[in-house]
């Protein structure tokens, strides 16, 4: 049991947040789609609005197997062969199908939670007090907030995902290696050391950068493969990280790198409308508060080719909000707060709670 009731997320401030890419994995939203008609109707959208732009293919399908398929397949004790299924996951890696993929789930999702809450707290609304997303996951923010409509948030993350994985460099990535890593374990107390190793790193031909500052114990670095690795080899063994994870991207993102696409995607969005968001907002870009539906997509394109400050972020979140609730295929961003030692203390005097959206559907299902 969570020991969260639907009342406490109605009558006591709550943060909504949305987790970005790499969360995303084939077959993530069978079970949604099985139960909820809601989901369905939200993934029917975005099926619709970008299957033009698909090349005349379901959004959905490139998420999961065919509901349909499944069931009839389950009666034949029947399953996917693997590597179908590897073939899949494949795909849905692409980030131009990520992105989009993580955008229609976690709206879809978040419409679930909303008519659940509602429905077990006496119709009492569930409103939000503030939002914020990690990197994509700001689009579905900007939808949520009713500054973006879901139809526009699907064609700008498609858009955003084909500019990003569009962009240098263009080396062949061997085996086993990423443009980004991920330093866990990592020495609050040296974040300088690690800016002047990625600025010594990037003088020789290749290029490295901060992208992500995600928690005190979580930094992430991209560029050129080698010197993701150089980066994260030096970390490790001046102790500055306790491990270097390479992640599964197709770009080394929020890096210089990335500059030609936002530049590009400023031309390709510059007549969707953007409205002030109902719900306030925090950006990744400068973890400030947006202002105008212009603010959001002036902070939308700054984003690409510069850091993520999900630690600012998270750090205004706990003097916001006593819940924070997390919404997308995995619980990336509810283990990266509980982990990290300066919400520790918080978190066992019941100042602030971190959980997962999943969680709650299920344990709110199994009332039913």
């Amino acid at each position: 049991m969570l020991g969260i009731s639907p009342k406490q997320l109605v009558n006591e401030p709550v943060a909504a947040v949305f987790t970005g890419q790499g969360s995303q994995h084939y077959g993530m939203m069978l079970d949604y789609l099985s139960a909820w008609p809601v989901f369905r109707e939200y993934t029917a959208k975005a099926d619709a609005v970008l299957f033009d732009m698909l090349c005349n293919k379901r959004l959905s399908s490139i998420c999961c197997p065919p509901l349909d398929e499944v069931k009839k397949m389950a009666k034949e004790n029947m399953s996917i062969p693997e590597k179908a299924w590897q073939a899949s996951e494949k795909e849905l890696r692409k980030t131009m199908n990520a992105q989009p993929a993580i955008v229609m789930y976690e709206v879809a999702q978040y419409m679930l939670f909303e008519a659940l809450i509602g429905f077990t707290a006496n119709l009492h609304p569930f409103h939000p007090s503030i939002l914020a997303g990690h990197s994509v996951g700001e689009i579905s923010a900007y939808v949520v907030s009713g500054s973006l409509s879901f139809g526009d948030g699907m064609k700008i993350a498609r858009l955003r995902g084909e500019q990003m994985s569009a962009c240098p460099p263009y080396e062949e990535l061997p085996e086993n290696e990423s443009y980004m890593a991920a330093l866990v374990m990592f020495d609050s107390g040296r974040f300088n050391e690690l800016e002047n190793i990625c600025q010594n790193l990037s003088k020789k031909h290749q290029k490295v950068s901060i992208a992500n500052i995600n928690a005190t114990n979580q930094i992430v670095v991209s560029g050129n493969y080698q010197a993701v690795k150089k980066a994260g080899d030096i970390t490790v063994l001046s102790r500055i990280a306790g491990k270097a994870i390479p992640l599964d991207v197709e770009k080394p993102f929020h890096t210089e790198f990335m500059k030609d696409a936002g530049m590009n995607l400023e031309i390709l969005i510059r007549d969707y409308d953007f409205k002030k968001p109902q719900i306030p907002v925090l950006a990744n870009y400068d973890a400030n508060l947006i202002i105008s539906g212009e603010d959001a997509r002036k902070n939308l394109l700054e984003l690409i080719p510069n850091p993520v400050r999900w630690l600012e972020i998270t750090q205004k979140l706990k003097q916001k909000a006593r819940y924070i609730v997390e919404f997308g295929p995995k619980p990336h961003l509810t283990n990266m707060f509980n982990k990290d030692l300066a919400n520790q203390e918080d978190i066992r005097q019941g100042k602030i709670t971190c959980v997962y959206a999943d969680d709650i559907i299920k344990e709110l299902s199994s009332t039913f």
